[in-house]
């Protein structure tokens, strides 16, 4: 059984215990959850049925600071050719922005995203 099948069958088993009970704060506090999050997690069966019940993502799906595709790609093209570290190849990216004036002499990406581009490659 998966991890996520095992947490939907969880979810279900308390809100099944609430139902057969009828007192959801006394459920709530057997199983050591929320009231908020059982009312969450009911409302999304309800709208759902089971497969309302999984783990959403809670990733952001557009971080707003985050390195534009454009600079990646060279970030990327740097280390593979000229075996450029990430600190390295964020310096070569700044300066060609800087000359490029696409991109202002102060703002630039940090070497940690560098060598998460670069590791993501």
């Amino acid at each position: 059984m998966q991890v996520e099948e095992r947490e939907i069958q969880r979810r279900l088993r308390i809100l099944t215990h609430a139902e057969k009970i009828g007192i959801i704060r006394q459920a709530c506090r057997y199983f050591g959850i929320a009231r908020s999050t059982f009312y969450r997690w009911k409302a999304e069966y309800d709208k759902y049925n089971r497969p309302g019940l999984a783990k959403k993502s809670t990733v952001a799906k557009h971080h707003p600071r985050q390195v534009p595709q454009e600079i990646v790609d060279k970030i990327i093209h740097l280390h593979r050719k000229y075996h450029l570290a990430a600190t390295t190849a964020e310096q070569h990216v700044n300066r060609i922005m800087c000359r490029l004036s696409t991109s202002d002499p102060g703002t630039g990406n940090s070497p940690n995203s560098s060598y998460a581009a670069i590791c993501a490659a």
